[in-house]
């Protein structure tokens, strides 16, 4: 679809699409930053909350002018002012579940034990900073094979957090506070993973598409 779009691309919509690069590098810091933070209980040397207000900015700021390049331009450019409006939509949502994740370790001074959720937990962390990179990849060098990448593993980690959870539920020896700490670390992940499939998303599919399987 990238390819496309991009087709006689101006200034203004280049460097919306660097802005929206440069956001996802931001995202992918926080959340690395956020599992040191929830795991290692690492110093919180940066405040989330004034990065996430950065995050917020940038969206504002890039709606703003895709809006007045509309405006000025209303015959050209509709469906890729689209697109990226609904790109820094999902990155901004992935600063809010960063910030739960780390709103979470708050709740969760103490130290963690790590027996088998804990190591699932890291795992899929690991999992999710991987597809950052995939997606960023996808994204930049118009790549379907990397979105569909992406996309397929988000449908894997999906279903893998959704079976932690029934395993969750049905687990007699583990405190309700601590059940409800890897439930809702497990939901978060499976957030920030969709968010990242859905902007993968828009390298292979059409605007309507966007967030959805491709059509085969």
């Amino acid at each position: 679809m990238f390819k496309n779009l991009f087709k006689g691309r101006d200034y203004l919509l280049n460097k919306v699409l660097e802005d929206i690069e440069k956001m996802l590098v931001e995202v992918e810091d926080m959340f690395s930053f956020a599992l040191r933070v929830l795991f290692n209980h690492q110093d919180e040397t940066v405040d989330i909350y004034k990065r996430d207000q950065l995050i917020n900015r940038w969206q504002i700021d890039i709606r703003r002018r895709l809006i007045e390049h509309l405006v000025l331009s209303p015959e050209k450019d509709v469906v890729a002012s689209l697109v990226f409006a609904t790109l820094v939509t999902d990155i901004e949502r992935i600063g809010d579940y960063v910030k739960n994740v780390i709103e979470l370790a708050h709740l969760y001074p103490e130290e963690i034990e790590e027996d088998e959720r804990i190591k699932q937990l890291k795992e899929e962390g690991k999992e999710i900073l991987l597809l950052f990179s995939r997606t960023k990849e996808a994204l930049k060098k118009d790549d379907e094979i990397k979105a569909k990448e992406v996309m397929g593993a988000h449908a894997r980690i999906a279903k893998r957090c959704d079976k932690f959870i029934e395993e969750l539920v049905l687990e007699e020896n583990m405190s309700s506070r601590r059940a409800i700490f890897c439930a809702l670390v497990s939901r978060y992940f499976k957030r920030v993973s969709a968010h990242l499939k859905n902007a993968a998303s828009s390298v292979v599919n059409p605007f309507p598409r966007i967030g959805y399987k491709p059509e085969e």
